[in-house]
């Protein structure tokens, strides 16, 4: 029984932390990914606008709810 408590712990433990990591990638990939917009005409957005995208899927999955049990 006490092997799977620590096991539950444990994933607990790395739903947080896969948690965190997504929001602090969410948080590195839109602020690049606005940064590297150019406004000017002719230009094209699709790498940033593709970053951005990656960024809003990364806060996304950040804010996902375990479900309880």
């Amino acid at each position: 029984m006490r092997g799977f408590f620590v096991t539950l712990l444990k994933i607990k433990t790395m739903n947080k932390t896969l948690k965190g990591v997504f929001l602090i990638l969410a948080i590195l990939l839109l602020g690049y990914g606005v940064y590297d917009l150019n406004p000017t005409e002719g230009h094209d957005n699709t790498r940033s606008y593709i970053i951005i995208g990656s960024g809003f899927l990364s806060l996304i999955l950040s804010l996902i709810k375990e479900k309880k049990e």
